[in-house]
């Protein structure tokens, strides 16, 4: 038997570490490209247009959550009005103030560098106007010119991306060239503006200056041949592009982008369905995660044409943990896993979370771990740094957990034994069926020898 394990214990530590290329591969494994909508229906989810039934009879358009201060913007093109909305401490949302703006808007934005402004899209005279979140006063206005005009099928939705999210994204300009920050240093806002149009889908950027200048960055296709709204998730890097064709798409991507003849165009993760088919303009998100932790799962849709409500919130958008790799091991007694338990954690859409803070702890057998406080990754992954079992031979467990996520906490499996090297869980499954192997022919030995001595 031990002569087995011997011959086979480097061909084992190679299953082990194909093992761990395996798990790697499939990490990296993308949601497929159509999804399904991941949360309750759209009469299940909380309708809003109570607030303000007779300001949002019609035309609402543009929405935008702000994380920071928890306030959720909305815009109507027609009258000129946008609204913020707080929570009322009772589960809901109230009315906190009511705003008086200038021409067709149709998106609305707040900058994460500019806490005291809040920022608005004029879609038929193609300008972006400033407001004082104080006041309501008129700020400051930048002339898109760069965007044709194109009547009523020009820009609607407008999100905002920080400097830190363009480096670490890879975003490029309309030439193919990194833009990893504003160029504008302080006579700039700290990111890049995003603008989606109707006509052909196109989304432009902007490089602001505080000055009421900008700086074209670049036009990017998209999945579909109409844009009506943007939302940028700061947690993970996914900006979603909502299409208000074909039956109402969310398309998310990263950013990124490649040559399209000679058009650049976004690099399309995967596109979910909205649960309307109305005509649905705005759509605000909470942020995957805030602070290391899971956000409030939540969502909001506008329907400019008050079908079954102008203002919808979704609530049952939870976040998950799994198990990514590391489970079912054997290790010898006092010896550490070959691979270190990891999880995954995904937000409703599919994305990875980043940021998050998970905690590794023994359960049982008496072992220990380093790094058991992690943080996932850009990829959504938190590993532990080592899992050391116990002295003990038999069963030992290991719990990763988050507080908040949909499927925490994951319990983690392995066993100790003597004598044994350690294995990973191909090499597990291998040294089982060796085991077995080694008792048949042990097992036929024995039956050979018998046979022989009753000739």
């Amino acid at each position: 038997m031990m002569y087995v394990l011997g011959v086979a214990d480097s061909r084992l530590r190679r299953l082990s570490q194909l093992a761990l290329v395996l798990v790697a591969g499939l990490s990296l494994c993308t949601p497929a490209l159509a999804a399904a909508w991941p949360g309750e229906t759209w009469t299940s989810a909380t309708d809003l247009t109570a607030l303000n039934p007779s300001g949002w009879a019609s035309n609402l358009s543009g929405a935008f959550w702000n994380p920071d201060t928890r306030r959720l913007w909305v815009c109507t093109n027609g009258p000129a009005r946008f609204w913020a909305l707080n929570e009322d401490g009772l589960g809901s949302f109230q009315l906190e103030r009511e705003y008086a703006g200038t021409g067709d808007l149709e998106g609305i934005t707040q900058f994460s560098t500019v806490g005291d402004k809040v920022f608005v899209i004029d879609e038929s005279a193609r300008i972006l106007r400033a407001y004082l979140v104080d006041t309501g006063a008129a700020s400051d206005t930048w002339t898109l010119s760069d965007i044709p005009d194109w009547g009523n099928s020009g820009p609607e939705g407008i999100a905002f991306v920080p400097d830190s999210w363009l480096a670490q994204s890879g975003f490029v300009d309309g030439n193919g060239d990194a833009y990893p920050q504003s160029v504008h240093g302080a006579s700039g806002f700290g990111g890049v503006l995003f603008v989606a149009v109707q006509t052909n889908g196109w989304v432009y950027a902007f490089d602001l200056r505080t000055d009421g200048t900008q700086t074209f960055v670049g036009r990017y296709l998209t999945s579909r041949s109409e844009s009506c709204e943007l939302a940028f998730d700061p947690s993970n890097g996914r900006m979603f592009i909502l299409h208000n064709t074909a039956g109402n798409w969310l398309e998310v991507t990263d950013l990124t982008s490649t040559l399209s003849g000679s058009d650049r165009k976004f690099n399309t993760l995967f596109e979910i369905q909205v649960p309307s088919g109305s005509n649905i303009e705005g759509f605000a998100l909470t942020p995957a995660a805030y602070s290391s932790a899971p956000g409030d799962h939540w969502c909001f849709f506008t329907d400019d044409s008050n079908v079954d409500g102008a203002l919808r919130w979704f609530e049952e958008l939870p976040s998950t943990m799994a198990k990514n790799a590391g489970d079912s091991q054997i290790a010898g007694v006092g010896q550490a896993v070959v691979i270190p338990p990891s999880v995954a954690a995904y937000d409703a859409y599919g994305n990875p979370i980043a940021g998050l803070a998970v905690t590794f702890a023994v359960q049982s057998g008496g072992g220990s771990v380093t790094g058991g406080a992690a943080a996932t990754t850009a990829s959504g992954i938190a590993t532990v740094g080592s899992w050391t079992l116990g002295a003990t031979p038999g069963e030992n467990t290991l719990t990763a957990s988050c507080a908040g996520l949909t499927g925490s906490p994951q319990q983690f499996t392995a066993t100790a034994v003597l004598g044994v090297p350690a294995l990973g869980p191909l090499g597990s499954a291998a040294l089982v069926l060796l085991c077995l192997i080694a008792g048949l022919v042990a097992l036929a030995r024995t039956g050979t020898a018998t046979n022989s001595r009753h000739r």
